[in-house]
């Protein structure tokens, strides 16, 4: 950085082309004679990922949550003999909870992006001079977008695995005793 008499600081960064850029008071605002704090917008692409990737994770612990207490519900007591049918509601319950904990540690990535781009931030406002906080930018940013697209794919085999289940074990769910004194309801 170089300071003139026009409070302009030229910069060449990493961001995007190598051109030069210049940083000037519509753009910075000085808070001290030598200090700039620039405004640093968040990435529209992964905003609108995120946006979009939010009701399909919070929908899903939701149905998970709903069916872990349909399957509980309708466990039955374990006596002796035919147990087949709560073995397998058992299992269902156990995929089911597993699937969940994966969609709720993406839904705390998703959230733990804003904290460290905040971080990322800060230090860019303190140390305008050091290259490698915008390259880190970029490369979270990078990252985020990757992780997301990763996210979309896992969620997709998510939905498709528990709705396999369900339907491949859906009587012994809804009677895991095949005894005519066994009634549930459905």
């Amino acid at each position: 950085y170089r300071h003139d008499s026009s409070t302009t600081v030229q910069h060449e960064t990493l961001i995007g082309s190598n051109k030069r850029k210049y940083l000037t008071k519509e753009n910075c605002s000085i808070v001290k004679k030598s200090k700039f704090y620039c405004h640093y917008q968040s990435n529209s692409i992964i905003l609108q990922l995120i946006e979009l990737l939010k009701p399909y994770l919070e929908h899903y612990k939701l149905s998970s949550l709903k069916l872990c207490c349909y399957i509980k519900l309708h466990l039955p007591n374990c006596e002796s003999g035919n147990n087949q049918g709560v073995k397998i509601q058992l299992q269902v319950l156990k995929e089911i909870q597993d699937m969940e904990i994966i969609v709720g540690t993406n839904y705390d990535l998703l959230l733990d992006y804003y904290k460290r781009r905040l971080d990322t931030i800060k230090l860019l406002n303190k140390y305008p001079t050091v290259e490698d906080y915008y390259k880190c930018l970029q490369e979270l940013d990078l990252k985020i977008f990757d992780d997301i697209r990763f996210m979309i794919l896992e969620l997709r085999t998510i939905y498709l695995k528990t709705y396999d289940i369900i339907m491949k074990n859906l009587t012994r769910i809804q009677t895991p005793r095949s005894s005519p004194h066994t009634t549930m309801i459905n």
